[in-house]
């Protein structure tokens, strides 16, 4: 079954002088990033990192360069 996504992001681009077209792009936690490293005991978050950008991150940070995380039963 397909997991939702954590959010959309919607980026105008613009079509003509009268039109706009509205982009969605997903919108990845940290959480639920390929690029995170997230601790976790007892269920409660403990602490996060940024593989792709070397920061310390909170679970619901995101970024631009966020991709979801592939997991086993999706490949």
């Amino acid at each position: 079954m397909a997991k939702m996504p954590d959010g959309w992001i919607f980026i105008p681009k613009e079509k003509s002088r009268t039109e706009i077209e509205l982009v969605p792009s997903e919108l990845v936690f940290c959480h639920n990033c390929k690029y995170s490293a997230m601790l976790y005991a007892d269920d409660r978050f403990m602490d996060g990192y940024c593989q792709r950008h070397n920061i310390a991150v909170s679970e619901t940070f995101y970024c631009a360069d966020g991709k979801p995380r592939k997991d086993e039963e999706d490949a």
